[in-house]
C-alpha cells in the first residue's frame, strides 16, 4: 500500500487531556505506567522513531497505557524509547482497534486492524519494516473484501483506479506526498485530494487537504482533532481503523 497510506492509517487517535503520570522509566517488568497523550512525545529520526517523557525528554521504557478522558487510547511497551513486543491501539467504545508488532523500534511480522464490533478487519505483514505481500480486508463475516492493489503509486480496488500518489514542490511547505482519492467508478472523479510533507518534522502527523490546483484548503492534525480525522477516513472509503 502507498507510503502515505500507510502513513495515514497508523496514526494513533489520541484525544489531548491531561492525567497525572505514574514515572518509573528505570522499571523494564510489567508493572503499568500510565500517562496521557501529553506525556510523552515522539522523536523522528533518519532510521527510528523514539518516544520521549515530556517533562525530562527521557526515552521511555516499561509498559504505558496512553489514558485520556478516563478511556484507554494504547497499550506501548518501550525500551530505552523504542516500542518493542505487541503494541494495541483502542477505540473510544474500548474495542481492539489495531495490533502491531515491533523488535526494537522495528515492525515485523503481522499487523491486524479489527472493527469496532470486533471482527478482522485486515492484516498484512512486514519483515524489517517494509511491508511483504498484498494486504488482506475482510468484511464482517469473515469473507474477504474487494482486493486492492498497489502498482507503481496507483491503487486499484478490484481492478479498478481509486487514487494515485505523486510528490509535488508546493510554494509554501515545499515537497509534499500526495493522495488523490477517485470515486471508484472508473470516471476518475476527484473524491479529495490530500497530501502530507515528505520531509522535515513528520511528528506533526499534519494532512493537508488540496484542491485541484494543489492549494491548501484544509488541514487537519489527527492528534488534536481525531473526529475530524475520522470523518476525513471515512470519505477516503478506506478507512482501516473504523
Amino acid at each position: 500500500m502507498n507510503k502515505i497510506f500507510v502513513l495515514i492509517f497508523s496514526l494513533v487517535f489520541i484525544i489531548t487531556s491531561c492525567i497525572d503520570i505514574k514515572k518509573n522509566p528505570s522499571n523494564t517488568s510489567r508493572t503499568i505506567i500510565e500517562i496521557s497523550s501529553k506525556d510523552y512525545y515522539k522523536q523522528y529520526l533518519e532510521n527510528d522513531i523514539t518516544l520521549h517523557l515530556s517533562n525530562d525528554n527521557e526515552k521511555m521504557t516499561g509498559t504505558f497505557h496512553v489514558i485520556d478522558n478516563n478511556i484507554l487510547k494504547e497499550v506501548m511497551i518501550l525500551n530505552n524509547g523504542l516500542l518493542n513486543e505487541t503494541n494495541k491501539i483502542f477505540y473510544p467504545n474500548g474495542s481492539l482497534a489495531q495490533e502491531t508488532n515491533y523488535r526494537k523500534g522495528i515492525i515485523f511480522g503481522e499487523e491486524k486492524f479489527y472493527y469496532k464490533t470486533g471482527e478482522l478487519k485486515s492484516t498484512r505483514k512486514y519483515s524489517n519494516n517494509k511491508k511483504i505481500g498484498e494486504t488482506v480486508y475482510y468484511e464482517k463475516d469473515g469473507s474477504l473484501s474487494p482486493k486492492y492493489d498497489d502498482i507503481d503509486g496507483n491503487l486499484y480496488k478490484d481492478g479498478v483506479l481509486i487514487g494515485e500518489e505523486y510528490e509535488f514542490n508546493h510554494i509554501e511547505k515545499g515537497k509534499l506526498s500526495v493522495i488523490k482519492i477517485y470515486e471508484g467508478d472508473g470516471s476518475k472523479k476527484v473524491k479529495i485530494i490530500m497530501a502530507m510533507q515528505e520531509s522535515g518534522d513528520l511528528g506533526s502527523n499534519l494532512i493537508f487537504i488540496l484542491d485541484e490546483k494543489h492549494k491548501i484548503i484544509d488541514t487537519i492534525n489527527p492528534e488534536k482533532n481525531p473526529e475530524k480525522f475520522m470523518i476525513l477516513s471515512q470519505k477516503i472509503g478506506l478507512n482501516l481503523m473504523e
